[in-house]
């Protein structure tokens, strides 16, 4: 299954529908956003860093995107998505990349169905937008694991605490030859008053089915700095098979959020010989204003995923996570951890500063010598 002709037919569908809105109508709605960053990356992640490793500084554009979204009707909606990005498996190489091309159709109040290229229903980090993660980067656990955006078809149903979602997709990975997934995630939520003040508890679990057709299989990751090298790496090997299992906990208290989220991946040779890699976060953030008591801010929580509130000047947040991840079995591969501190400013409604330190650590297979130094991200946000 070629998954570019699909993604043509969408884009000719939205171009033909698009062209009967009113360039002023609500229904039609195009945005762009940018990110800069500036990092200072120590030996640590450095592939073949040695004692004689010094830290490097690197500033790129880390991402332009634009996304169009038209509803031409109120049970039909569209969007397209197209990111001037580096490219995030081998190297730093910068890329076009089409995001999401979806066709949805609103069948009836709760049901959801949708075709085209959007991320499986796995993990809700995964899930949140770039622009509402209180980190620059996503946890090593969620890169790792987290299945990422395919092609596919997808069914949901969305009621006022419940989310249940399935869909069967075309894994799209160049070490991957012809394989195919089964996605399914569910959340739960309730609302409550407590003594602790816990208004907001979240619950969900996903799996996944993966077809890996005998193809080559290493799991390879910067650990969270997106100029760094692939320093966390798994065996290789051909594998026919993987299963993933995924559970998440979060819970909003006044103007903070707690999440966590675990993983746990098997992987089957072509020979049936087992491979079971794990990994976890745990992140805690919180939001404020500077010269100003915002009694009433808080974290938006909707369908099942939370959300960044509709910030205004001089809003500050703080973010604390620790990840840790193990791609290491049969005495083969890494097991790393990294502590980040963060702290965003919002210069504006559409502006923002993130800034974030990260500690890691890394055992067994290394790819260096010098697992020394830290990591430093600072990031400018804004949106058009």
């Amino acid at each position: 299954m070629n998954s570019k002709p699909m993604i043509l037919l969408f884009v000719l569908i939205f171009i033909s529908l698009s062209s009967w809105a009113d360039s002023e109508s609500d229904s039609l709605k195009i945005k762009t956003r940018v990110f800069l960053d500036v990092e200072n990356i120590g030996p640590f992640y450095q592939k073949n860093s040695d004692e004689n490793t010094q830290d490097k500084t690197l500033v790129s554009l880390s991402s332009l995107k634009t996304t169009l979204k038209y509803n031409p009707t109120e049970q039909l909606r569209t969007e397209f998505e197209v990111e001037l990005t580096k490219e995030e498996k081998n190297n730093h190489d910068t890329e076009v990349e089409i995001k999401d091309a979806t066709l949805e159709w609103h069948a009836k109040r709760s049901l959801n169905l949708r075709i085209g290229r959007f991320k499986e229903p796995m993990g809700h980090e995964s899930l949140m937008g770039s622009g509402s993660l209180p980190a620059i980067t996503r946890s090593m656990v969620t890169s790792i694991f987290a299945p990422g955006r395919n092609v596919g078809a997808q069914a949901s149903i969305i009621l006022d605490n419940l989310g249940f979602y399935s869909g069967l997709f075309e894994i799209e990975d160049d070490d991957i030859d012809n394989g195919m997934a089964s996605t399914s995630r569910i959340t739960f939520s309730k609302y409550q008053k407590n003594p602790l003040n816990l208004d907001l508890v979240h619950m969900g679990a996903a799996y996944s089915y993966r077809d890996l057709n005998d193809s080559l299989f290493q799991i390879k990751d910067r650990a969270e700095i997106s100029n760094g090298d692939n320093i966390v790496r798994s065996p290789r090997f051909y594998a026919k098979e993987q299963h993933i299992g995924q559970i998440e906990l979060g819970t909003r208290f006044s103007n903070m959020w707690l999440m966590t989220e675990y993983y746990q991946s098997r992987v089957n040779q072509i020979d049936d010989q087992p491979w079971l890699y794990q990994g976890f976060y745990i992140q805690l953030s919180g939001l404020g204003q500077i010269g100003s008591d915002r009694a009433n801010l808080s974290y938006v929580y909707k369908n099942g995923e939370f959300k960044q509130p509709k910030h205004r000047t001089h809003d500050i947040e703080w973010v604390i996570r620790y990840s840790g991840v193990s791609v290491r079995d049969n005495n083969l591969g890494s097991e790393a951890s990294s502590l980040m501190l963060g702290l965003n400013y919002f210069i504006k409604k559409k502006s923002s500063l993130m800034f974030n330190i990260f500690m890691p650590n890394i055992s067994g297979n290394v790819v260096n010598t010098n697992q020394t130094g830290n990591g430093l991200s600072l990031r400018l946000r804004h949106t058009f």
